[in-house]
């Protein structure tokens, strides 16, 4: 029983490892970067605006860093 649990454990966890390898680099086109004050903390902070040219449901990621 013990040697079925840990077969299935390893089976899962190398599909979430395998599936989160794939997605990793899609988007690849920027479509637009800005940077500016965005939270009045007098430091500046950066937006980028990539596009994911293989995927059709979630083609755009926006990524905010303060």
């Amino acid at each position: 029983m013990k040697k079925i649990f840990l077969l299935i454990f390893a089976l899962v966890q190398i599909s979430i490892y395998l599936h989160a390898q794939k997605l990793k680099g899609n988007f690849t086109y920027p479509v637009r970067t800005e940077k500016g004050d965005l939270n009045s903390d007098g430091l500046t902070d950066k937006i980028i605006v990539t596009m994911d040219t293989i995927n059709k449901t979630q083609p755009l990621r926006l990524q905010i860093f303060f």
